[in-house]
């Protein structure tokens, strides 16, 4: 009788096992996460973060415009040599200000992008909010690129104040002889 009871009790214990196991086989879809995606080159061009950006960078632009033209004022005093050396460092300067002003204002575009898709993730529930470049294949419906522009429409973001860019006089870069490189010695300086 024990032998009996042990084996139905071990047959029932694997019955139970194997029904517990597969109750979930029909719900599979329940667990699966929420993943949608974002075009961010199309956000980019068509938000208007977008139009922010643009704008705070052709206001840079601008500003060292109107530097390299005040810069090119001094000039006049100058010995050729010196015109050229100047030339070419203060080129060098405001190109070197100009890529990282850029690069400045695509990351504060960026993050303000990341941070509107992150409170779209938590409103709509979502697990992950992916970049449209990363994905091979997706479902239709899963590009939110449209609903996240339509949700920076009315975000002001903050780029900081332009450049300041300053034009010394040639007295002021010490320079006394033809003979000293100018390379170091910038008649522009921008500071952020």
């Amino acid at each position: 009788m024990k032998n009996i009871k042990l084996s139905s009790l071990k047959y029932i214990s694997a019955v139970c096992v194997m029904v517990i196991g597969l109750s979930g086989c029909d719900q599979l879809g329940l667990n699966q996460s929420k993943v949608v995606y974002v075009d961010i080159a199309k956000v980019l061009n068509e938000s208007s973060i977008g139009k922010q950006e643009a704008q705070h960078n052709q206001d840079i632009k601008d500003v060292l415009l109107k530097a390299e033209s005040d810069a090119k004022e001094k000039y006049a005093a100058m010995s050729e040599k010196q015109q050229q050396q100047s030339r070419a460092a203060d080129n060098l300067t405001l190109n070197q200000v100009w890529v990282a002003e850029q690069q400045y204002s695509r990351e504060v575009s960026l993050k303000a992008i990341t941070e509107e898709a992150e409170i779209y993730r938590v409103s709509h529930k979502m697990d992950y909010v992916m970049v449209s470049t990363s994905l091979l294949a997706a479902k239709e419906g899963a590009d939110i690129t449209s609903d996240l522009i339509k949700q920076l429409e009315k975000k002001k973001v903050n780029y900081g104040d332009l450049p300041k860019i300053s034009v010394a006089d040639s007295q002021d870069k010490n320079v006394k002889s033809d003979d000293v490189p100018q390379e170091d010695k910038s008649a522009v300086s921008g500071a952020h």
